[in-house]
């Protein structure tokens, strides 16, 4: 049988201790336990709460929202370590915290990611999966790299998300100079400003490729 927490309708925040790391959740609703995994560089509200996806599914289900570590109000450690294959495990961990033996779970981006380790590692606690914006080619590992370590290096060193933004908006990112315009003008915006979400990203992305899925060979994510 599935374990129900007893909660109001209403979304209420958390926080629980994942092996030394302080981890945030929140939970709306009541029913059958749906757990969201949210993006990269995102939090339960941006992914979740702001589109309305948190308060649709908590008219039938009880929703459980985590913000992954190094993201959102969940602690973010400055070593690859504290990352590297620990961010499935944090939901197994508020899964058991919350006494959840089986949920429902959804993964975005990053989240989807997550959730193919999860069903790689931890099968048996799934009902099941869906997997949204996190399709991946092994062949463009290779190519897709180097991105990943300029923006790291662009993170460390407090010039923001411009690499990023550069590959995802190419066009975009050439009107205003490449992923060094990106940077400029995400600095003049103040996004450039060293922070602990940036320098917890950098330790993610540092951590390598397989971070998350293992051996499923999917992308570094925080």
């Amino acid at each position: 049988m599935l374990a129900l927490l007893p909660c109001a309708a209403r979304a209420e925040d958390f926080f629980f201790d994942s092996a030394g790391v302080r981890i945030h959740y929140r939970v709306e609703g009541k029913g059958e336990p749906v757990l969201l995994i949210h993006g990269f560089a995102a939090n339960i509200e941006v992914n979740w709460g702001k589109p309305g996806i948190l308060e649709a599914l908590a008219r039938s289900y009880q929703v459980i929202a985590i913000d992954n570590r190094g993201h959102g109000q969940s602690d973010k450690p400055h070593e690859a370590e504290a990352y590297r294959g620990q961010m499935a495990e944090d939901v197994i961990r508020l899964m058991d915290h919350l006494k959840i033996r089986q949920a429902q779970v959804v993964g975005y981006s990053m989240g989807g990611f997550i959730a193919l380790k999860l069903l790689d590692t931890h099968p048996e606690r799934l009902r099941s999966a869906v997997v949204g914006g996190a399709g991946w080619n092994p062949a463009a590992v290779a190519t897709f790299q180097p991105m990943v370590d300029k923006l790291a290096e662009s993170l460390e060193q407090g010039q923001g998300l411009g690499p990023l933004a550069a590959m995802l908006a190419p066009a975009e990112a050439a009107s205003v100079g490449g992923a060094e315009g990106v940077e400029a003008a995400a600095t003049r915006r103040g996004a450039g400003t060293p922070c602990g979400f940036a320098w917890a990203t950098t330790r993610v992305l540092r951590a390598g490729p397989t971070t998350i899925v293992g051996r499923l060979c999917c992308a570094a994510a925080p």
